[in-house]
Parts: structure tokens; C-alpha cells; sequence
């Protein structure tokens, strides 16, 4: 697959800078159209979140829409502790909703679920590139579905391009034309692209 411009990447996704004290550098997930609809930016709702959980740090957080209401919600860390504290901060008056410990028996119970439908095999362009790879493809493929909400690998690949190795998804969501392409860097686990791409659902990359 080709190699884009990041600055493609902004479809989907408003990132986040660390907030607060023990703020982390969790990215929050925000559909446009429920963007449009928050009247509390995702930096005012994750400092909400951080003040429940002192020394935390924001793993994940994504703005969406549960039982009629528009909530950021964030898995929220402290180092040394188990588990993760799960926060949630109405959208629209700035409030918390809830507040819940998910246990790391609950936590693998939920990747494991969102990896399910992530069957696609890993494609390696070269020989010898995943021995180079620091960020292993499960945890890559977790990066790259927390970009694409609802969605299921079609198509995956280990490459090299322009002196970066560099995961490569093809992501669909039943439903939608077309695929989300995610670009997840090999050796930092960081999201380096997403575009869309209109068409069917390619069986590779």
C-alpha cells in the first residue's frame, strides 16, 4: 500500500494533549458529527476525569453517544495500581456520569473482544522486518481499531516506507462504503495516518 500524507489522518480522530496532574497522552475519539454536538471540549472533560483518579494517566478516551446521551468516556491508569478506572463526563454540562473499576481480568475480556473480528492475517513485505518491529502486531491492530470504531481488519501488512516500518490496516465497518486505512508506527506504537478509502473490502493490503 501507498504511503500517504498524515495530514489525511484528521477524519476522524481530535487528539488530545496531556491535562492535569499525571495527565497522560491518551487520544480522544471523536466522530465529527458528535463533535458538533458537545458543548465541553475533550481537554475540559478528561481534566474532569484526572481529578477522580489522582497520579492518573488517560490510556483512551472516546467521545460517543450511551443510552440517549452524549458522554466522554476514559480508561484511566495508576501506575502500581491493577486495573483501570473508567470515567465518564456528560458532553454537554461538563458533569460526571459514572464512575467504575474494570478489573485487568475485565480489561483483556474487552481487547479480546475488539480483536475478534480482527482476523486478517499479517501480511510481512520483507523477510526479516517483524525481528526489526518493537510494537507486535496485536498491539499495533488494537491501536489501529481504537481509531475506527466498530470496525474489522480486512487487510494487513508489515513494510518499510520512506526509512519507516510501519503497520498497515485495512479497516471496514459494516455498513459504510469503502475502508479506513491506518497506519500504525512499528516502533513507538504511535497512529501515523488513517484515510479513507472508497470501494469495496480488499481481502489484502
Amino acid at each position: 500500500m501507498i504511503y500517504r500524507n498524515i495530514l489525511t489522518a484528521a477524519f476522524l480522530v481530535v487528539t488530545a494533549t496531556a491535562c492535569g496532574e499525571g495527565g497522560g497522552n491518551g487520544e480522544i475519539q471523536a466522530p465529527p458529527e458528535l463533535a458538533a454536538r458537545a458543548k465541553v471540549s475533550g481537554e475540559t472533560a478528561k481534566a474532569t476525569a484526572l481529578a477522580r483518579v489522582p497520579g492518573g494517566k488517560v490510556l483512551s478516551g472516546e467521545l460517543e453517544e450511551e443510552g440517549g446521551m452524549l458522554i466522554y468516556s476514559f480508561d484511566i491508569k495508576v501506575e502500581g495500581q491493577p486495573g483501570v478506572e473508567e470515567i465518564q463526563v456528560d458532553a454537554l454540562n461538563g458533569e460526571l456520569v459514572a464512575e467504575e473499576h474494570e478489573t485487568e481480568a475485565q480489561e483483556a475480556a474487552e481487547a479480546g473482544s475488539e480483536l475478534a473480528g480482527s482476523g486478517a492475517a499479517l501480511v510481512v513485505e520483507t523477510p526479516g522486518l517483524e525481528g526489526r518491529a518493537k510494537i507486535s502486531d496485536q498491539d499495533a491492530r488494537t491501536a489501529a481499531l481504537a481509531r475506527v470504531p466498530g470496525g474489522r481488519i480486512t487487510g494487513a501488512e508489515l513494510e518499510e516506507e520512506d526509512g519507516l516500518l510501519i503497520y498497515s490496516y485495512d479497516i471496514a465497518v459494516d455498513g459504510q462504503e469503502g475502508v479506513q486505512e491506518v497506519h500504525v508506527d512499528a516502533t513507538t506504537g504511535e497512529v501515523v495516518s488513517v484515510e479513507h478509502e472508497e470501494g469495496g473490502e480488499e481481502g489484502g493490503s
